[in-house]
């Protein structure tokens, strides 16, 4: 996850040898040496030699990213307007009898969340693989630039994963693989803080996170990113850094975005991370609230809580609402997450493809705008397994035998002589 990775440990154990020298203009202020742009040399690179990376900043896996992320959000607010139109009264909301006799027949939620669901498992996988491969494959290689776009990529995972556990209803109804998923979705996020933390490392230079001005043609950007880390555990000081104060904490950190250094996303996902917990919480809720069937505590509460907020009731009708506020932050922050990273990476991409600093292929190209490569093929053509997963949930649904109607009435009559009489 390119975390504790410096430039005397990539020597150590990888033999891998950094140059983190500028070479440009040298001027001298108070008798200390500056190199100021424009420049010669960044680290082993003249200018139309820094390699590209596809594999990282392609155009094909930037648009695989944004695409599910974007489909998530959308099934997300489809979603929503489906319950604000039940708890509003602009749909029929069916009554215990009938949704037993609609039991085997899919309705319009269940697909949304079956494609929100498969977003979401295809995008672990992949964030996953992205979080590895920075932590023992490319810690000592990546450039700052490839970097901030992992980083922000990301950020994208996180707000599909909080959509997925913001939405579905029936998150739950497997609980070992609703901990499974819960457990691989929560080391995404740690890697996505870990990334985002590194930047925030005490080196002497800061971490270059921000698009450089149109104007300007050289940037310390594209230097190893281990240049600006220096070894140590940034994770938990920045963390405490960010809550130190009410003032730094929301001015500082959620306003500005700035422990540090500016990390760019910092703020999204300090707010991500937080209603992610609040999601896990409103998800556990939800399992016992959907146990009635079921034996032992969950039943006991789920038939309390039918006794007290029952369809129609006032406390009822003011939960359905409260969860309307937070359906609609959920998916509202989701929607902000996808819109300021994709403008940050494609700003960054624009201007390293308008700097001339990277190296061209044979067709005098920017290999980074080639989605050709092998690294882009395997997650855009695995990105077509959410269709698969639409077409399982369509196809399974026919293919269930109907209950019968007396078969649904019997087990309601079973349910009602099994409650506790008041």
């Amino acid at each position: 996850m390119g975390s504790y990775i410096s430039i005397a440990e990539c020597q150590a154990r990888y033999n891998v040898v950094l140059n983190c020298t500028v070479d440009g203009k040298h001027t001298t202020t108070n008798g200390v040496d500056a190199v100021e742009a424009p420049f010669t040399r960044i680290g082993n690179y003249t200018k139309g030699q820094f390699p590209g990376d596809p594999d990282v900043a392609g155009i094909g896996i930037l648009a695989v990213f944004i695409a599910v992320t974007s489909f998530a959000i959308a099934a997300g607010l489809l979603s929503f307007f489906w319950q604000l139109a039940k708890t509003w009264g602009w749909k029929m909301t069916y009554t215990e009898q009938q949704k037993a006799e609609r039991h085997n027949q899919t309705s319009f939620s269940d697909i949304l969340e079956t494609l929100i669901l498969a977003c979401s498992d295809q995008q672990v996988f992949t964030g996953a693989a992205y979080a590895l491969t920075l932590q023992f494959g490319k810690g000592c290689s990546i450039s700052a630039y490839h970097y901030n776009i992992v980083a922000n990529m990301m950020l994208l995972t996180c707000a599909t994963h909080l959509i997925s556990v913001t939405i579905v209803r029936n998150y739950w109804k497997f609980p070992w693989l609703a901990l499974l998923r819960i457990a691989c979705i929560t080391f995404v996020f740690i890697a996505t803080g870990l990334l985002m933390t590194n930047q925030n490392a005490g080196s002497p230079e800061p971490f270059p996170t921000g698009v450089p001005d149109a104007n300007l043609t050289d940037s310390s950007i594209f230097l190893p990113a281990v240049c600006f880390q220096d070894g140590g555990p940034a994770a938990f000081s920045t963390f405490q850094e960010a809550t130190s104060s009410a003032k730094t904490f929301f001015m500082d950190n959620l306003a500005k975005s700035t422990p540090r250094n500016k990390i760019q996303g910092w703020n999204l996902y300090i707010i991500t991370l937080l209603f992610y917990g609040v999601a896990i919480i409103a998800e556990l809720i939800r399992f016992f609230r959907r146990g009635r069937s079921r034996q032992g505590l969950r039943s006991r509460i789920a038939n309390q809580f039918r006794r007290y907020c029952g369809l129609g009731t006032p406390v009822r009708k003011i939960l359905q609402n409260v969860f309307l506020f937070y359906l609609a932050f959920g998916v509202g922050l989701s929607l902000a997450v996808i819109i300021i990273s994709t403008q940050y990476i494609f700003s960054l991409r624009r201007w390293v493809d308008k700097s001339g600093w990277i190296e061209l292929d044979n067709n005098n190209k920017n290999p980074e705008n080639d989605a050709t490569s092998f690294g882009q093929l395997v997650p855009l053509f695995s990105s077509a397994m959410i269709l698969f997963s639409f077409a399982q949930i369509v196809s399974g649904a026919h293919a269930l035998p109907s209950r019968s109607v007396a078969s649904v009435k019997l087990t309601l009559d079973l349910r009602e002589t099994q409650k506790p009489q008041a």
